[in-house]
């Protein structure tokens, strides 16, 4: 290590130490769990002890008895279980302090004023500092910050700690983990990034090896590694990365890197990565995870201060573009799901992007992820940019949060266009038979499988979306689902979207609204585009001849599309105030 790492290192830990000192009780959860105070470890005898002030610390909210009790004790009756329950937050009391703990009858929680530090809650306290800034702008506090949360992750979530019979504590423990594993995972990115921008080539490897480490199969960590090494100048590293890898693949998933990665080691074997103290260039390397763009991000705050991060780029008449899940402001770019859309939307228009509440650059800790919520946050952006009139573009679930920005606000909306949209959520399919039951099916998939290196979930996830996607566009979901939100918020927003139902507010629309569908769209059942068509007034319908819920840049359908939008945006249009017969039968 150099002397200037090792200073680095002694006043990050020097930091963490000032932060910690004025607290009282330090808790432990990275690794086995442990309770300091006064210089000296306690000892929580019973498990259940330490697993309640686990969850009530990293919770951060008051928790009922009855879901307490269903968590740690979910077999006992509940008499017996609201008893443990009692013994155990006065074991909690007796050895915190009797201030430590608020409890009435019906909820429990930890007091926020008492003095306790908590390794995790600080962790997360560090990253959320930087979260909402782009990759590119991030300063030394920043740096500070990300490393200081890098030091503080000294092993995994709760490690070698169970709870036997007690499957929920035991699946919200590795919730955590995985959780906390992403989101170190995202720390060692951005200080990739930050350091190798900054021509520091030990800091910035050591921290793309921890990176490789917490997920061996993430191609792009990997690439970051090997050209790093490359620029270096260590090309055998660099070489034995790339053999490590292809290993890797082919024993994990049975299959070869990407044709990124293959087009990054012909590039170092033919010595087109030279050393960078060599040669002396210190611009990034050319294969980043974000692509650096013409865009703006901001942000704004919604009705309850949430901060939601949005860009603009482009130019043109102002297009708004409906917030969904599945989307990230920067990561959006490079990816080829959405990268055509991008480019084809932005050479015209002026467009207006923003991140989903619990998505992407926006915030992620909230606690309402809600239909309401999702419409208020749009128009709190609209009012926060001052936008007289626009064109409002959605997809997906976010038809429906446009539509009902429309019957709000018409005179507000020049164009409407939906694309794979819907009024009704699966739970308000009921002619459509076992609609809820798949639903339900989907929430569970989600909740195990969102994020991770999960081949069963992928395919069933990817191959409605997009299942004419080739093998590269369907890694990008596995990368998206990463850095976008978190397995807990997947699930909440997944079950908010199938309870979505405007059906009565498609008749009162008066904006010219073009509807778009593909025939064989499996997320998004074409009926559903059919049944907007025929009850917004005036609506005009185009049916395109695909399987995409997410139309990909190499099929007929794409250009279909772009032509339609293009033609439907340039007309001239008047307010709506006359019904016309259906375009397509709903049958």
């Amino acid at each position: 290590m150099s002397s200037l790492a090792f200073w680095r290192l002694w006043l990050l830990l020097f930091w963490i130490g000032q932060e910690t000192h004025r607290f009282m009780w330090r808790l432990t959860l990275f690794g086995v769990p442990m309770l300091e105070g006064n210089g000296r470890s306690h000892h929580l005898s019973r498990r259940k002890a330490r697993a309640l002030l686990a969850y009530l610390a990293v919770t951060g909210h008051p928790h009922s008895r009855e879901t307490l009790t269903a968590l740690l004790w979910p077999d006992a009756d509940p008499g017996q279980g609201y008893a443990d329950l009692s013994r155990i937050l006065s074991n909690l009391r007796r050895v915190l302090g009797a201030d430590f703990i608020l409890a009435d009858r019906q909820q429990v929680a930890l007091n926020e004023q008492a003095a306790l530090w908590v390794d995790v809650v600080q962790f997360r306290r560090l990253l959320e500092a930087c979260r909402g800034i782009a990759v590119g702008v991030m300063g030394e506090e920043c740096r500070q910050k990300l490393a200081a949360a890098a030091v503080l992750y000294q092993a995994d979530f709760l490690t070698g700690f169970t709870l036997p019979g007690c499957p929920e504590f035991d699946e919200w423990q590795l919730l955590q983990g995985e959780a906390l594993r992403r989101d170190l995972s995202w720390a060692c990115d951005r200080l990739v990034h930050i350091y190798e921008a900054s021509h520091e080539f030990t800091q910035a490897i050591s921290y793309a090896r921890r990176w490789v480490e917490l997920d061996p199969l993430h191609e792009s960590a990997q690439r970051w590694l090997m050209a790093l090494y490359a620029r270096s100048g260590q090309r055998t590293e660099a070489h034995r990365q790339y053999q490590a890898c292809v290993r890797l693949l082919a024993d994990e998933l049975g299959v070869e890197p990407e044709p990124t990665t293959k087009q990054l080691y012909e590039q170092i074997c033919k010595g087109e990565m030279t050393s960078a103290a060599a040669s002396g260039d210190a611009s990034p390397l050319p294969l980043p995870l974000y692509q650096k763009v013409a865009q703006e991000i901001n942000y704004f705050y919604s009705f309850d201060r949430t901060r939601l991060a949005y860009a603009t780029v482009g130019h043109g008449p102002p297009l708004v573009w409906t917030a969904t899940f599945l989307r990230h402001l920067e990561f959006d770019w490079q990816s080829p799901i959405w990268q055509h859309w991008l480019e084809a939307l932005t050479s015209r228009y002026t467009l207006i992007r923003y991140d989903e509440r619990a998505c992407g650059l926006s915030d992620w800790n909230v606690s309402d992820i809600s239909f309401e919520a999702w419409v208020s946050d749009l128009e709190a952006m609209v009012d926060h940019l001052g936008l007289k009139q626009f064109s409002l573009l959605a997809l997906s679930q976010a038809g429906a949060v446009a539509i009902a920005y429309a019957a709000r606000h018409p005179e507000r909306l020049s164009h409407l266009i939906l694309h794979g949209a819907y009024a009704r959520g699966r739970f308000h399919r009921q002619d459509i038979p076992q609609a809820t039951e798949e639903a339900q099916t989907m929430l569970s998939l989600t909740k195990l499988g969102w994020g991770r290196d999960n081949p069963a979930f992928r395919q069933v996830f990817s191959m409605q979306l997009v299942p004419g996607a080739a093998r590269e566009q369907l890694a990008w979901f596995d990368e998206l689902m990463r850095v976008s939100m978190t397995p807990e918020n997947a699930v909440r927003a997944e079950a908010e979207m199938y309870d979505i139902n405007v059906l009565d507010l498609l008749s009162s629309l008066r904006v010219p609204t073009l509807v778009t569908h593909c025939r064989y769209d499996a997320a998004v059942p074409f009926r559903e585009g059919c049944i907007l068509a025929d009850q917004i007034p005036g609506a005009h319908f185009v049916p395109l001849e695909s399987k995409n819920h997410l139309l990909l840049p190499n099929e007929p359908a794409w250009p279909q599309f772009g032509q339609q939008i293009h033609h439907f945006l340039a007309m001239k249009t008047h307010p709506v105030v006359y019904r016309t017969p259906a375009k397509q039968p709903i049958a």
